[in-house]
């Protein structure tokens, strides 16, 4: 079993609940799968950056004390890590406001080792932000020429690209380097404009790579393509993501 390599933002998230309570939880998806694969005995490494300040110390500790690899996280020192508060609304939606600096150098770690049974896995919107994509597609080349699984995730925030039509460039890029591409029916509503698995499938997905898997939140239920097989993981609600994310991976992983 190789390892998984994850490339991604690393946020904290502040979470306003309508009590009044506040939850601190570090990373989105990506971060928190690796922190879950690694606490079940995976070997993962994530690439990605956090500031050198109190917030990067508590995303990267949540990582490290989970045994993910964190010497590709870089720290840098000119800028903020990114900070999201999110604001629960009676109607059972959420409010999401974003802070954070980014420095003004380009995007440079250390690579991690690839082998050819490596997973990697990138997206977020990490994936396309220009001051990170001329690094991140030397390494995602590089993991190609290592014969490793390449997986994309499409997702970003609404707050971070205002218009999809400006990144769709990027995002296809992105998906013609990839071997799998993992979404979530929200994602396929965000980038596609259509929430349907199938037709999405059919019209944006196939064309790049016939291995796909979308994650509906709302059944609790992935979708495997091209064979079309539904499997019940985790449990209904976003919160679900990271359990069916963790079961994909874990298949991919497997020699």
């Amino acid at each position: 079993m190789g390892k998984i390599i994850f490339i991604g933002e690393l946020p904290l998230n502040l979470i306003f609940g309508r009590d009044g309570g506040v939850t601190v939880m570090p990373c989105d998806r990506i971060g928190r799968a690796a922190a879950s694969l690694a606490a079940a005995g995976h070997s993962v490494v994530m690439v990605g950056e956090a500031a050198a300040d109190p917030v990067g110390d508590i995303i990267v500790d949540y990582l490290a004390s989970a045994g993910v690899d964190v010497r590709s996280v870089d720290r840098f020192t000119e800028g903020r890590s990114p900070q999201r508060d999110i604001f629960e609304q009676p109607d059972g939606t959420v409010r999401l406001v974003g802070y954070g600096r980014e420095p003004d150098v380009e995007f440079d770690t250390v690579w991690p080792r690839i082998d050819p049974d490596d997973v990697v896995v990138f997206g977020s919107y990490f994936s396309l932000n220009d001051r990170v994509r001329p690094r991140l597609l030397d390494l995602l080349e590089h993991a190609r020429a290592r014969k490793a699984t390449v997986v994309y995730l499409p997702y970003f925030e609404t707050f971070q690209v205002p218009r999809v039509t400006r990144v769709m460039p990027s995002v296809l890029d992105n998906m013609e380097l990839a071997d799998v591409i993992v979404t979530t029916t929200d994602d396929l509503q965000l980038v596609f404009g259509n929430r349907d698995a199938d037709e999405n499938y059919r019209l944006h997905i196939e064309f790049y790579t016939p291995r796909f898997y979308n994650i509906d939140t709302a059944s609790a239920t992935v979708e495997k393509f091209p064979e079309r097989e539904k499997t019940a993981v985790g449990s209904p609600g976003p919160g679900g993501v990271v359990d069916a994310l963790k079961s994909i991976l874990s298949t991919l992983s497997r020699p």
